[in-house]
C-alpha cells in the first residue's frame, strides 16, 4: 500500500476485503491527515464514513458510485468499450470478471453445484434459478393478472400477452411473433426442417409437440377422455371433435370430415 500527496491505494486483496478502491482522503471523507492514525484503523474509519454515501457520479444517466475505479467500468455501459478479449473465440467483454465467467464455456467448469440434485452449473446466478425448480419459489409476479413466475424472463414473456407486443418478425413472410422460440419453430414451415424424429417408424417432424402425438400411436396412450360417453383419444383435438358430435349429431357443419364415418354418426 502506498500513501502519497493525500491519497492512497488499495492492493487488489485490499480492494476484495474491504469494498475500497481509490478515493481522496481529504476531499472526500475529510480527514486530518496529519494525524498519525494507523493504516488499518484508519481503513475501518473509512468505511464507516463512506457508509451509505456515493462519490463519483456519471456524467451520462447520474448513477453514484463510491469508487472511481466502479465508475469507470459502467462508463463501459455507454462507451461500448470492451477491452477484455477472449483467446479463443475472440468475443470481447466490459470486464474481466465477464471475460472469466465467459471462459468456462469453453473449459466446460461447472464450480456451482445443486445440493438437492447435484447438478453443476458455471454461473451462481444460474444456480439461485435452478434451486426454484425445488423450492417452487416465484418471486415475478404479474401486476396485471398476478400469476407469478419463477423466473423474470419468464415474466418478461407472459407480458406480452397482456401488451400485444411481437418483437419477433419473419424474414421470410413477415409475420410476427411474441416469443423467440414460436419464431424459430415458425421457420420450419418455410425451410422444412424437421429435427425431430421417431425412433420406432423413423418418421420426422417439424415441432416436438407433433412427435409427441406421434409417439401414441406406437405406445397406443388416450389420455383424453370424453365425459359423456367415456371414450379415450390419443389426441385432444379428436376428443373436442367427439364432443361436438354427441352434443349436436345433426349440425354436420360443426362435425369434422374424420367423424363423418365414424359408428356414432352413422348410427344416428
Amino acid at each position: 500500500m502506498a500513501l502519497s500527496s493525500g491519497n492512497f491505494d488499495l492492493d487488489p486483496d485490499s480492494q476484495l476485503m474491504t469494498g475500497v478502491t481509490d478515493f481522496t482522503y481529504k476531499e472526500d471523507l475529510q480527514l486530518d491527515c496529519e494525524k498519525q492514525i494507523p493504516l488499518k484503523h484508519r481503513l475501518a474509519r473509512d468505511m464507516r464514513t463512506q457508509n451509505g454515501k456515493k462519490y463519483y457520479e456519471c456524467e451520462e444517466c447520474k448513477k453514484k458510485f463510491s469508487s472511481k475505479s466502479h465508475l469507470a467500468v459502467h462508463m463501459r455501459i455507454h462507451s461500448g468499450e470492451k477491452p477484455y478479449e477472449c483467446d479463443v473465440c475472440k468475443k470481447k467483454f466490459s470486464t474481466k470478471s465477464y471475460l472469466a465467467v465467459h471462459m468456462r464455456i469453453h473449459s466446460g467448469e461447472k464450480p456451482y453445484e445443486c445440493e438437492t440434485c447435484k447438478k453443476n452449473f458455471s454461473r451462481k446466478s444460474v444456480l439461485t434459478e435452478h434451486m426454484r425448480t425445488h423450492t417452487g419459489e416465484k418471486p415475478y409476479g404479474c401486476e396485471t393478472c398476478k400469476m407469478e413466475f419463477s423466473f423474470k424472463s419468464n415474466l418478461a414473456k407472459h407480458m406480452r400477452t397482456h401488451s400485444g407486443e411481437k418483437p419477433y418478425e419473419c424474414e421470410t413472410c413477415k409475420k410476427n411473433f411474441s416469443r423467440k422460440s414460436v419464431l424459430t419453430e415458425h421457420m420450419r414451415t418455410h425451410t422444412g426442417e424437421k429435427p425431430y424424429g421417431c425412433e420406432t417408424c423413423k418418421m420426422e417432424f417439424s415441432f416436438k409437440s407433433n412427435l409427441a402425438k406421434h409417439m401414441r400411436t406406437h405406445s397406443g396412450e388416450k389420455p383424453y377422455e370424453c365425459e359423456t360417453c367415456k371414450k379415450k383419444f390419443s389426441r385432444k383435438s379428436v376428443l373436442t371433435g367427439e364432443r361436438t358430435l354427441v352434443k349436436n349429431p345433426m349440425d354436420v357443419k360443426h362435425v369434422k370430415w374424420n367423424f363423418l364415418l365414424s359408428p356414432i354418426w352413422l348410427s344416428i
